[in-house]
């Protein structure tokens, strides 16, 4: 029911406001307002049968990472139809429609798919078709993508009160709204006071929205140069440092870095490249557990040293992600290709990974963690190491698919409006281009 009467509230949005605005308010305000799905079964608290809102699974099929974006494309195509018919795909969006139905490529190979591959299409196409489509329909020119950084700036405000009070007293906004969550304790005590959970799938996705929010704020301010927004990007940047998720705010401000610094596309190119490289060689190691990280830790004099540092910052929780990682390696070796087709491929190990990458790979394999890659990187990438784009929103925008992409190489809830700002900064255009007004 609370679906249905934000799918009203949108139709009252689209009929009274401009459509650019109708969508940013419909979409970023619902991921940022609505219940994340049904919970009932998991009222007991943390539990790892809910893998995070990006993939499938059966009993969170109807969720708000989903409901949002598909209310919010309906609408528009509604209101704008003129618009959406004469959008023209390209290249760029070719990775997006493979990715989408690559489960029912991948389901034939598999026993027992589940979810059925039909339904791991939709919802693949809803959570990550839709908002990609509404960013390349009507966000993909320098006032849509302005237009995408206000609005998640705007939410990172609008929240900050409500996150103030739970980092005093606790997480409580979402049981008393909408009931219980599994993770309503999940790593909520910090340094100082608590780590806010608001309406948010896990505390961790609360803390790279908030990081991720002011960036967008700092990229509008360097935009702009009006005072408000200074005032508005020091906020965001404050409330994001008392949330004290360590790598998110890590993430920030090598953001704001190279937001701020006047950084050469050269040095950028570099640093990505040596990024990249890094990746090749050790990510296929460790997703293989080729790479004896658990082993290396527990058992010789450098890795006791490490682990106990690790541990009197407080940060353990990383090392304990890394070891559920390890146990389902032999499980991923199984099928890497074109994964197992279910949801729950790690149930043998009885643990789940908790990055999505390998979640991601378990269940669709190495194929949709390319595409899924090329989706999230490859328009942030060229941006950033060409120097192509002249306004500082989209280096901003760049930054955040990017450092969303990163995020998820550890959390499996993670920056969903991510999809929208790599479909923005996916042609790589500069050029203002006027979205249709027809009803």
């Amino acid at each position: 029911m609370i679906y249905v009467a934000y799918a009203a509230l949108a139709c009252v949005l689209f009929a009274t406001l401009p459509i650019r605005t109708a969508i940013l308010a419909t979409y970023v305000g619902g991921w940022l307002a609505l219940p994340v799905g049904s919970y009932v079964g998991y009222h007991a608290g943390f539990t790892i049968e809910v893998i995070g809102a990006m993939l499938p699974a059966p009993a969170m099929l109807i969720n708000k990472a989903w409901v949002a974006p598909v209310v919010t494309l309906t609408l528009a195509a509604i209101r704008a139809p003129r618009t959406l018919l004469a959008w023209r795909p390209g290249p760029v969006d070719l990775p997006v429609l493979l990715f989408c139905l690559w489960p029912g490529i991948a389901g034939f190979a598999a026993l027992a798919p589940s979810p059925a591959p039909i339904l791991s299409c939709l919802y693949l196409l809803g959570v990550w078709g839709a908002p990609w489509l509404l960013a390349r329909v009507h966000l993909a020119d320098a006032a849509g993508r302005i237009g995408l950084a206000k609005a998640v700036t705007i939410g990172g405000l609008a929240l900050a009160p409500l996150a103030l009070a739970e980092g005093v007293a606790g997480p409580f906004v979402y049981t008393a709204l909408y009931g219980a969550h599994p993770f309503v304790a999940d790593g909520t005590d910090r340094y100082i006071g608590f780590r806010p959970l608001l309406l948010f799938e896990d505390g961790n996705q609360y803390g790279i929205f908030i990081a991720l929010a002011a960036l967008c704020a700092t990229a509008v301010w360097r935009q702009t140069r009006g005072r408000a927004h200074a005032v508005q990007a020091a906020i965001l940047a404050g409330v994001a440092i008392l949330s004290q998720s360590a790598g998110a705010i890590l993430l920030m401000l090598a953001g704001m870095v190279l937001l701020l610094v006047p950084v050469g596309a050269p040095l950028l190119r570099r640093i990505a490249l040596g990024v990249a490289g890094l990746a090749l060689i050790f990510a296929p190691l460790y997703v293989a557990g080729v790479l004896p990280i658990e082993r290396l830790v527990r058992h010789t004099a450098p890795g006791q040293r490490l682990l106990a540092v690790v541990r009197a910052t407080g940060r353990g929780s990383i090392a304990w992600r890394v070891s559920q990682d390890q146990k389902v390696a032999g499980l991923i070796r199984q099928h890497p290709i074109v994964g197992m087709s279910r949801w729950d491929w790690w149930r043998p190990s009885r643990t789940r990974p908790w990055s999505l990458a390998l979640l991601l790979i378990g269940q669709f394999g190495l194929v949709a963690l390319g595409l899924a890659a090329i989706i999230l990187l490859s328009g942030g990438l060229r941006m950033l190491m060409t120097g192509a784009t002249p306004i500082a929103v989209d280096r901003g925008l760049a930054l955040v698919a990017v450092l969303a992409t990163l995020d998820a190489l550890l959390n499996a809830f993670v920056f969903v409006p991510a999809l929208v700002a790599a479909g923005a900064i996916a042609s790589g255009r500069s050029t203002p281009r006027a979205a249709g007004r027809g009803r």
